[in-house]
């Protein structure tokens, strides 16, 4: 099975799109991974620029809006501006954490119905603020809806546990199952993302992160995937923390998820 790496636009998202895809190209990523509504270009435009440069693109969307109708139709609109550029598989910020169940599961449907409908993937997002921002309900979401496929950043979760999760080895096994995108970001009990991952202070959230990356890696060869993607993902401030009185932080968020990256082709 190969895997590919892509790159967030997360840091870059200041700059032109175009910019962005160059620098993906020279340091070697496999893939983008665009949040396509920000981008002031047709989803032709934007499948052409990735052609040019020899990319793929993963498609990155959020729904919005006051009620389920409105997050619906952006669900919709947006996933299939994805599809229309490229992407090869779609990660979806879908829902609220505060929709009462049914709600959500009418977007949840709908996700598995447009990824059974166009071939492309689409991957719900663990993360705070939506549905799977828990592990132990994603894993209801998932017995409730079988079809339902996901972006891992664990990194969420164990912000949110404020454990490394030791005690939900059997609601990680089958999130891993339904796992076709992997965020890689390392948290830690008190926040969704460590100061630097190779600092020795962080090494066993980093070894555990890695484990589980590995699991998900491993299921996804038994199933007879062809190929996984991986986006390493430190965000830039405030999700990496800052220094106090100067804003400025700790670390160069780019410079981090290369060496993410790199050490990530090692290791895996």
């Amino acid at each position: 099975m190969e895997i590919l790496f892509a790159k967030s636009w997360w840091e870059m998202m200041k700059h032109p799109a175009e910019m962005f895809l160059d620098r993906c190209v020279e340091d070697g990523y496999d893939a983008s991974e665009l949040h396509v509504p920000a981008v002031p270009a047709s989803p032709a435009v934007i499948q052409q620029w990735h052609q040019d440069r020899s990319l793929k693109m993963i498609g990155q969307f959020v729904t919005e809006g006051d009620s389920i109708a409105e997050h619906l139709s952006s669900l919709e609109k947006r996933y299939y501006d994805c599809v229309e550029a490229g992407a090869i598989l779609v990660n979806g910020h879908i829902g609220r954490d505060s929709f009462c169940e049914s709600d959500n599961r009418v977007l949840i449907e709908r996700g598995c119905e447009l990824s059974r409908e166009t071939g492309i993937e689409l991957c719900h997002e663990t993360h705070r603020g939506r549905p799977t921002f828990a592990c132990h309900h994603t894993c209801h979401l998932l017995k409730q809806h079988p079809s339902m496929l996901l972006t891992l950043d664990i990194s969420h979760w164990v912000c949110v546990h404020e454990r490394l999760l030791d005690d939900l080895r059997d609601s990680l096994a089958r999130v891993f199952a339904s796992t076709r995108l992997v965020h890689a970001r390392i948290g830690h009990a008190e926040g969704p993302q460590v100061s630097h991952p190779f600092a020795p202070e962080w090494e066993k959230e980093r070894e555990t992160h890695l484990g589980w990356w590995k699991e998900v890696i491993q299921a996804r060869k038994a199933a007879g995937d062809a190929w996984f993607v991986i986006t390493p993902e430190f965000g830039p401030r405030n999700y990496m923390p800052t220094l106090p009185f100067t804003h400025q932080p700790v670390a160069d968020a780019w410079t981090v998820n290369l060496d993410m990256r790199r050490w990530l082709q090692q290791e895996l």
